[in-house]
């Protein structure tokens, strides 16, 4: 059985002229969702960007390409 991996990002842009609100909460959502079928919060498995959390785990251009090996391939 191959293992199941997601990449969620949640971008809010606090601070900005456009900043959304609900962002953050919609990826915690996805997270308990994919949880519930099956999909394994390991962070091996699933890694959560979101603009709040700084670091390796802010959803920079950067951040998306490294942990994108764990986004479904699209063969």
């Amino acid at each position: 059985m191959s293992r199941k991996k997601s990449l969620l990002i949640g971008i809010n842009y606090t601070g900005s002229q456009n900043e959304l609100h609900g962002c953050h909460q919609d990826v915690e959502n996805v997270a308990q969702f994919l949880s519930y079928r099956g999909y394994s919060d390991d962070p091996r498995s699933q890694v959560i960007l979101r603009d709040d959390l700084g670091g390796n785990y802010n959803p920079t251009g950067h951040n998306i390409l490294v942990f994108r090996p764990h986004a479904p391939s699209q063969s």
